[in-house]
């Protein structure tokens, strides 16, 4: 039997994209718990987040595709508590700073593999998009585009 669909409602959508609570790695033995949202790439780019000097390492750290750019650790680094500050919901990272806590690279890293899994489900529209791609009408569109870039140069 097939599972009727319903629309979700504004308000089950506010409480999930709200964040949930997540058990971490403490500083010690005993974990502790914070309360994280899932965060857009895309937003954070925009928003300036990550900086436009930080794109490429995002692309390969999110996408694992090289930019032909030489990335270092620290450029991957920032990018990685860029998106560990705009996950913690609580405490927030400022909360943290502000009783002279800092999260310890293990921790830091949870929450960005934690930020990856809720990316990498988009692996499925990701194989759409590549089908789409490769879809005739989709190239003659291209070729277009090509076509009127170069008449405006």
């Amino acid at each position: 039997m097939s599972e009727e669909l319903r629309i979700t409602s504004l308000d089950e959508i506010k409480k999930a994209a709200s964040g949930q609570l997540v058990k971490l790695a403490g500083w010690g033995e005993e974990p502790w718990v914070a309360k994280i949202k899932r965060v857009s790439l895309l937003d954070l780019i925009k928003e300036g987040v990550i900086p436009n000097s930080l794109l490429a390492a995002a692309q390969e750290i999110f996408m694992g595709k090289q930019s032909g750019k030489s990335v270092n650790i620290g450029e991957i680094s920032k990018v990685m508590e860029a998106v560990a500050k705009s996950m913690l919901v609580e405490p927030t990272w400022e909360q943290l700073e502000d009783r002279d806590i800092k999260l310890t690279d293990e921790q830091v890293t949870e929450l960005f593999q934690y930020a990856q899994g809720g990316l990498k489900g988009l692996e499925r529209f990701r194989k759409d998009q590549e089908r789409l791609a490769n879809n005739q009408s989709v190239r003659a569109l291209q070729q277009i585009a090509q076509r009127n870039s170069k008449d405006t140069k």
